[in-house]
């Protein structure tokens, strides 16, 4: 269910520069806003529309509702494994922040080049995801987070080496890197909630919350004044692939294993 709901999640970011990149031709970036906001009234329209699915409101105290995160700060193997899948996503981030000055200013691409760029990007997402659904008929959940990692940790390198060659050599790379969180993400959410018996929900938000705190990092990171951010993305996507491989293979040998 997690790599369907990320092929869907994929969509929004593919689409979007493509749509921002065709307004750019003909109107100024104002019209940018002034279409989000038509948008955002029409998905407004479309949630008042949706029935209301949940059919009894839970009468939970607040003080209950933290007590469950308090546990959940005093499960270290369930912290250890949310740091560790989050750390994987850093490079995702990085790009997300980095790619518009990558392409536009270091590789002379106009923004609709770029939003072509960008989309076949986020394309790798989904396609990373259909793989994984593929793959679990082969491999186990270990073994898919195990190609995904080792997969960031080769991106990085390819980063590193070749990445500045063109728009095209630094795409790939990447691209491959995208794949490779496609691929091991949705394995790598299950094992982290397998950790807790209880408080799922609250687990579930605390690893969204710790993935997007260090994407914020991440972002703020390669936004920093760099003569050229292609190595320092190379160098990050390298280190965390390094760290969360060997991570992972400590976890392994500690009887840590993702379910088949």
């Amino acid at each position: 269910m997690l790599a369907y709901t990320a092929v869907i999640m994929a969509i929004a970011p593919m689409l979007a520069p493509v749509i921002g990149g065709w307004i750019l031709v003909d109107f100024s970036w104002p019209w940018i806003f002034i279409i989000q906001a038509v948008m955002g009234g029409i998905g407004m329209f479309g949630v008042l529309r949706f029935p209301e699915t949940l059919t009894s409101v839970s009468n939970t105290p607040f003080s209950r509702v933290m007590h469950a995160y308090g546990r959940l700060m005093l499960n270290p193997l369930y912290l250890i494994m949310v740091l560790v899948m989050s750390i994987s996503l850093f490079p995702l981030y990085s790009f997300v922040a980095g790619s518009s000055t990558i392409y536009v200013t270091e590789f002379g691409l106009t923004e609709q080049k770029y939003s072509y760029f960008f989309a076949f990007n986020a394309l790798a997402i989904m396609v990373g995801s259909i793989t994984c659904l593929r793959l679990r008929k082969v491999f186990s959940s270990g073994h898919l987070m195990t190609m995904g990692f080792a997969g960031i940790l080769l991106g990085g390198i390819l980063l590193l080496t070749t990445g500045k060659h063109g728009p095209w050599s630094f795409a790939l790379p990447m691209f491959l890197i995208t794949f490779s969180v496609g691929i091991s993400r949705p394995p790598s959410n299950n094992l982290v909630l397998e950790q807790v018996d209880r408080d799922t929900g609250s687990a579930s938000s605390l690893l969204i919350f710790t993935y997007f705190t260090l994407g914020a990092i991440g972002m703020w990171f390669i936004s920093l004044e760099w003569g050229d951010k292609i190595p320092v993305l190379g160098a990050i996507a390298l280190g965390c692939g390094t760290l969360v491989l060997a991570a992972w293979c400590i976890l392994q040998k500690r009887g840590i294993r993702g379910t088949v």
